[in-house]
């Protein structure tokens, strides 16, 4: 009787011993007493770059065909701030800047400060350009010049002077409100340039 009282109370005391070392408390089980390592989520995102180059950089010059099939070359279609846009034919946000830009246009001035650039077929093209309006489109013909430059993604906007630097890249659609300061810009900046008066110094 005695022995059996002390073996019981040796086995009680081992189950206690056991369980504080483990740290668990009652009613948890014992791979609960340690704590859980935090885990950390990186939200820390890379930015995808859509081309390779970047502001201040200068695009090369390319000649590239119209849709009348003339060759013309880049540099001499730039004003003081031109607007080199990407797109492809049934590009929902492409087609709503022709739209927007269409909009913005007061007279046939206004057409040269805008250049559009597509990989698309003379007829495919035709579909997403209003037949009525002298939008200046250029077929870069197997992405040639898009390779180029790097081009991953359209619609894309290069806002470039008239050397070519680039001065801003707008990864997304531009906005009529967009279209009205290139158009006020460079509208500003041709009304500075005066004739000079015959004989003048």
């Amino acid at each position: 009787m005695l022995r059996r009282a002390i073996v019981s109370v040796f086995v009680l005391c081992m189950t206690i011993g056991l369980t504080n070392s483990f740290g668990a408390k009652e009613g948890q089980p014992a791979s609960e007493g340690r704590p859980e390592p935090k885990k950390v989520e990186n939200t820390q995102k890379t930015p995808v770059k859509m081309m390779d180059l970047a502001v201040g950089d200068t695009i090369p010059d390319h000649k590239l065909l119209d849709l009348r099939g003339n060759t013309v070359k880049l540099s001499s279609l730039l004003h003081k701030r031109t607007v080199i846009s990407f797109f492809l034919p049934g590009c929902e946000l492409c087609e709503q800047e022709i739209s927007d830009l269409v909009s913005a246009l007061r007279d046939s001035a206004d057409y040269h400060y805008f250049i559009f650039m597509s990989s698309s077929s003379a007829n495919q093209i035709a579909k997403s350009v209003p037949s009525n309006r002298q939008l200046l489109v250029l077929r870069d013909s197997d992405s040639v010049y898009g390779n180029l430059l790097g081009v991953k993604s359209v619609p894309l906007n290069l806002i470039v002077d008239r050397s070519g630097r680039i001065e801003k890249i707008t990864e997304d659609a531009m906005t009529l409100e967009d279209y009205k300061k290139i158009i006020e810009f460079n509208r500003g900046a041709e009304s500075k340039v005066k004739p000079r008066k015959p004989g003048s110094k």
